[in-house]
């Protein structure tokens, strides 16, 4: 079944009499509920991918899916309105929230010390370590041919509004 479905796929169903010979057959985009996102342009004329930016916590999303979304909505933020911080900081536990006491700390943190985070020209991931509820991932990432290493460190949530979660609870510079 699934030989025949890549098949068909691929254009090739005429073989297994699904098309004519001398046709493509096109997938159709898979429908959803979101509309698609845009590339918005900010006011220094950087293009943007904004769908990073409204994502918020789920519990069905892996450690390394947290960290992208992360690491991609910090890349995509816009200084103006500081949008892909906050994109960030809604996947930050809320131990971390609470030592770091407010999404504008948040900011001032990753302006100060983080900043390779923001300009990333490039990113590369390291494999995940996983530990029970602990997981880590190390995260490179390149501006004007600089790279800069942090460690991601994410615990699952226990108890609380996003229990069973995985949420960062620390990025460390390496």
């Amino acid at each position: 079944m699934g030989v025949a479905a890549a098949c068909l796929l691929a254009g090739c169903g005429s073989l297994l009499g699904g098309s004519a010979p001398g046709t493509t057959v096109t997938p159709a985009p898979t429908p959803t509920t979101e509309p698609t996102p845009v590339p918005t342009v900010t006011t220094s004329g950087e293009v943007r991918e904004p769908r990073y930016l409204g994502l918020e916590p789920t519990c069905e999303r892996p450690p390394g899916l947290v960290i992208a979304i992360q690491v991609g909505a910090l890349r995509n933020n816009d200084p103006a309105t500081d949008e892909g911080i906050a994109a960030a900081w809604r996947f930050a536990s809320p131990r971390n929230r609470a030592a770091l006491g407010s999404v504008e700390g948040f900011a001032e943190t990753l302006e100060s010390g983080y900043r390779p985070l923001l300009d990333a020209e490039r990113v590369a991931y390291g494999p995940i370590q996983r530990d029970g509820g602990r997981a880590t991932q190390t995260v490179t990432v390149t501006v004007d041919g600089e790279r800069s290493r942090y460690r991601w460190t994410l615990r699952r949530q226990s108890g609380g509004r996003y229990d069973g979660c995985w949420m960062t609870a620390s990025v460390g510079r390496l």
